[in-house]
């Protein structure tokens, strides 16, 4: 993979990226040419600090990284007196650095396990014999003839123009070489410069504090950045928007799905919603209010309820009409990210029900990130200061799901309080710190969270267990106040391709607990699974939302007949 990985990249036919090339497998490039490739790396991050674009700030330290990496072991590296076919640098170097630069790149988007793949195939790849090597090698020259430019333009476009544009000719001394040689011709071009009997001046020791020093420098510069916005440092910078982008919000800096490719207003409307989902804004992660007040082109949330469509067909009262009163509780599904206000869920429901003659006034009082337990809670504080609604309609997502899944690979459990993983994982990184705790008294024994028992509980199950305790409780607050209350599973898009693997088990786990906690209405399926309606594996855009309006007012239809004829509940 590591040697595919290098032999797609050398037909990258762009001169800059030609050039950063260049610093693996050939002494093309003068220091100056070195400094102009850091600085341009370094830029990336920069800016990121600079806008708190936490994308940015990966991609640009995952690429300064990997140049400041290859171009000491290429330029700067020691030389070797031993057999070339077993000192480290000869075979290795370009294998391991690259797979361990692309495990970089993939932890910092949460995929675990993927990882620590690339790293073992190119130790394993590194040690194949000739004739795999070869075939590898052509293998990756055919798929990199075939698909190069695309990748290589999205991923490292603004990058080679750069280098481009500001390459004049002092960039390179000496003879032109390939910027990505083939296996055998970098092998045998490491072999040369790692030894000291290669007929070449050894390099000098200082000269390897070079690019260590220009990356110390220009981490120093980002962090400076930051600090004249008057924020909290760099870490602070991508945590904020890190808070938004974990309620499910979109990444500003991502290109946009194919889902809302046709959707003009898209690229504001995320931009609006990261904004307003800082803590110094409008977010206020451990309330139950969540959301404060706030008013966008399409987000308008006042008095804790985010604006929705209303009929205005007749006037409540009348002898030919009853407007139904619906509250709508949920988390990220229910509140409808990536959706105008007048067209989430929630509101194509009302559009739907107004169509087939029944008048609904549905208030969406859903809070991003929440799990049902949570949203229960609400509802009684709701009941406890307003009349109560005709309808209640908990609209749920995976959060339930996504709470299992952290109870069981943090090892607590079924456990005695509520949970929500996205409160439980902030609080650990608040709280965390590198000051030792102090050594406790020696009456004093931490015991961990209380559990309810010690079952060999899979996700699915025991999301299933804590959603039917939730449940038990809004049923119990529903009968209390006469209010119907009727549970909706949210479209779910299991097997997106665009899903991480957590984001998909926990999407398979959510349709499988929402199965069996016996919600009233299953809509997992109802949205065509395509990238023509779904982002990712739960967010989706506003056809599928009134798709899913349509089938819930569907499903609902002889309720919100029934409740409009005023008949009892």
């Amino acid at each position: 993979m590591a040697r595919w990985i290098m032999t797609v990249s050398g037909e990258v036919t762009a001169p800059g990226w030609r050039a950063i090339g260049t610093a693996d497998v050939a002494p093309g490039l003068s220091r100056r040419a070195r400094v102009a490739v850091l600085l341009g790396c370094a830029a990336t991050p920069s800016l990121g600090a600079a806008y708190g674009d936490v994308r940015t700030i990966r991609i640009g330290a995952v690429i300064a990284v990997w140049v400041v990496t290859v171009a000491w072991m290429s330029r700067f590296g020691p030389g070797s007196a031993r057999d070339p076919k077993v000192a480290f640098p000869h075979q290795f170097a370009p294998s391991v650095v690259l797979s361990m630069v692309t495990a970089l790149a993939l932890a910092s988007n949460g995929t675990t396990i993927q990882s620590a793949v690339p790293t073992g195939v190119g130790l394993v790849v590194a040690l194949a014999p000739p004739r795999v090597a070869a075939m590898i090698d052509r293998f990756g020259r055919w798929f990199g003839a075939a698909v190069s430019t695309a990748v290589a333009a999205v991923s490292f476009g603004v990058l080679g123009a750069m280098v481009t544009f500001a390459s004049p000719r002092w960039l390179h001394r000496g003879t032109r070489t390939n910027a990505w040689l083939g296996v055998a011709r970098a092998t045998t071009g490491l072999r040369e410069r790692w030894t000291v009997d290669a007929g070449r001046t050894p390099p000098r020791p200082h000269a390897a504090r070079r690019p260590v020093g220009i990356a110390a420098a220009l981490a120093l510069a980002a962090g400076g950045v930051q600090f004249a916005r008057g924020g909290d440092g760099f870490a602070a910078s991508a945590s904020r928007i890190e808070l938004a982008l974990r309620l499910g919000a979109f990444d500003p800096s991502a290109p946009v799905p194919r889902a809302f490719a046709a959707a003009d207003w898209f690229v504001q409307h995320r931009r609006d919603v990261a904004w307003a989902l800082d803590e110094r804004v409008a977010l206020r992660p451990f309330e139950i209010y969540r959301v404060l007040d706030i008013e966008t082109d399409t987000m308008d949330v006042r008095d804790g309820i985010r604006r929705s469509w209303g009929a205005d067909g007749c006037t409540d009262g009348t002898d030919d009409c009853r407007r139904v009163r619906v509250w709508w509780y949920g988390g990220s599904a229910a509140f409808g990210f990536g959706q105008r206000d007048e067209h989430t869920v929630a509101s194509e429901f009302a559009r739907a029900a107004a169509v087939d003659g029944v008048t609904v006034d549905v208030s969406n009082r859903s809070v991003p990130g929440t799990a049902l337990w949570r949203s229960v809670l609400r509802f009684e504080w709701d009941l406890a200061r307003e009349s109560p609604p005709d309808l209640v309609v908990f609209y749920t997502g995976i959060e339930d799901a996504a709470a299992a899944d952290e109870l069981i690979r943090s090892g607590k459990g079924n456990t005695l309080a509520p949970f929500e993983r996205f409160n439980e994982r902030l609080y650990d990184e608040v709280v965390a710190t590198d000051e030792e705790l102090a050594v406790p008294p020696d009456n004093v024994v931490p015991l961990g969270w209380p559990t309810l028992d010690d079952k060999p509980w899979t996700v699915e199950s025991l999301a299933t267990e804590r959603f039917g305790r939730s449940r038990l409780m809004s049923d119990r607050a529903a009968d209390l106040a006469g209010v119907v209350v009727r549970y909706v599973s949210a479209p779910i898009w299991p097997t997106s391709p665009d899903a991480s693997l957590a984001d998909r088990r926990v999407a398979r786990a959510a349709i499988g607990s929402g199965s069996s906690a016996q919600v009233s209405i299953d809509l997992t399926s109802a949205v065509h699974r395509s990238t023509q309606f779904f982002a990712d594996a739960t967010r989706h855009n506003e056809r599928a939302s009134a798709v899913a309006g349509r089938a819930l007012a569907s499903e609902l239809s002889d309720t919100l007949r029934r409740l409009a004829s005023g008949a009892p509940r």
